[in-house]
């Protein structure tokens, strides 16, 4: 309310007009969903830029992808997804920041977190599977890579207390021995299939 404008504006008219604008402020404040584009990565942590069109420029902001230890994604610059807020300081379990999150109101870029979304240019092998993949392959392990599975887009290899076995275009190596499949004649007739 204007000072002096107070003997012309009905107090009524001015209370609500000063309680939408005090609420209007309050939820500026709040964190933004918004549809973003990951810019680049580090580890399990994203730069991402936002796909909104606003008469203000956004900065890009670096944020954690919504996921664990358990399940890294294999996150790419150039991949959409939305940001999601939450309503305290995420630096101190993120490891972008430190101490500990308290009820303190921060600014509506900082407590944000990447989530992927799905495109229906996708394909799916088979819609009736769960499909794990990635542009490099696709890595299973334990937590301490005692036990590990890594399929490559040129070859498996399976790892387990010292031993392993690897097929790629080489053929099968168990242990560092190569296991050619070979055929020679069977004095039954026929071929036989086998190793060396």
């Amino acid at each position: 309310m204007n000072q002096g404008n107070y003997q012309k504006t009905p107090l009524a008219t001015s209370f609500n007009r000063i309680a939408q604008e005090n609420a209007a402020t309050a939820i500026q404040q709040f964190g933004k969903a918004l549809p973003c584009e990951v810019v680049a990565v580090k580890g399990q942590v994203v730069k991402v830029k936002f796909d909104v069109k606003s008469p203000f420029t956004i900065p890009q902001v670096t944020i954690p992808i919504a996921t664990s230890i358990y399940d890294w994604l294999p996150v790419r610059p150039g991949d959409k997804g939305v940001t999601m807020p939450a309503d305290v300081y995420l630096g101190g379990i993120s490891g972008l920041g430190g101490g500990t999150a308290n009820m303190t109101q921060r600014a509506n870029l900082t407590a944000l977190v990447f989530v992927p979304v799905s495109n229906t240019a996708w394909t799916v092998p088979d819609p009736t599977q769960r499909v794990v993949q990635g542009t490099g392959g696709v890595l299973l392990q334990d937590l301490t890579a005692a036990s590990v599975v890594n399929i490559q887009p040129t070859q498996i290899s399976l790892a387990c207390g010292g031993h392993s076995i690897v097929i790629n275009s080489t053929g099968v190596i168990i242990d560092g021995h190569v296991f050619l499949t070979h055929q020679h004649t069977d004095p039954q007739g026929g071929d036989t299939g086998g190793v060396v």
